[in-house]
């Protein structure tokens, strides 16, 4: 005798699937997709970049008409999208590009010849971040971020750039939003932020693009940032 499956089990996961179907979209019916645009300033104080800096720049004060400074300052386009669900959780992805530049100049007094260097520092992030939203107003959240730090140099002020090191690395931000009252369909975020790196930087090959010598020692260095992001997202 041929037995057949009882029909109510394929009913009742039809029924489940419906309900959680029905979960699903009851959720989504409050989802938004947001852009958001904005720029993004921060502060640091490197060790070892800076020890670099201050060295060449001591052994050199007799003839430097300009100094280096540190890169401390920096600032760039913060750029990306967030999804945001349950009224309550912002799932974002972005990409931040910081910058900063240093220069000095003099004439040798050893060569006799005029001496002119740039560098120009930069670094792309790209992140996944996810925020808590209390209110309309305050969200609380964390990145993670892949970091691409990039620096080049140019021998002449209006020379080719030439690339000295580049190095990914990894980090967190962990941040606080104050978000604005919808405008014409635009809210405007501040966002007050602290960078956490998880791996090293090493500025080998800055010293010895800046002392024409050869350092085989690794100098690492794990720096925070402190910042500050305005950001404009559009939707309620």
């Amino acid at each position: 005798m041929k037995l057949h499956a009882p029909i109510y089990n394929s009913n009742w996961n039809l029924v489940l699937l419906c309900f959680f179907c029905l979960q699903f979209l009851s959720t989504q019916s409050n989802a938004q997709f947001n852009i958001k645009t904005g720029y993004s300033f921060s502060y640091n104080a490197p060790e070892v970049s800076s020890k670099i800096f201050s060295d060449f720049n001591d052994a050199n004060a007799a003839w430097l008409d300009n100094k280096f400074k540190d890169f401390r300052w920096m600032h760039g386009l913060h750029l990306g999208a967030r999804y945001r669900f349950a009224d309550a959780i912002g799932i974002e992805f972005g990409w931040v590009s910081r910058f900063d530049k240093t220069d000095a100049e003099g004439v040798d007094m050893t060569s006799n010849e005029d001496f002119y260097k740039k560098y120009f520092f930069s670094q792309n992030q790209i992140h996944f971040a996810l925020e808590t939203l209390f209110t309309e107003h305050i969200g609380i959240g964390a990145s993670f971020n892949y970091d691409i730090l990039s620096i080049k140099a140019r021998n002449e002020s209006k020379g080719s750039k030439s690339k000295i090191l580049k190095e990914n690395n990894y980090s967190s931000d962990f941040f606080f939003t104050y978000y604005t009252a919808s405008n014409n369909g635009v809210r405007f975020g501040i966002r007050p932020y602290v960078r956490i790196p998880w791996t090293e930087i090493d500025y080998r090959s800055l010293a010895n693009d800046l002392n024409e010598a050869t350092v085989t020692t690794p100098l690492k260095d794990k720096t925070m940032h402190f910042g500050i992001s305005l950001l404009f997202f559009n939707g309620n």
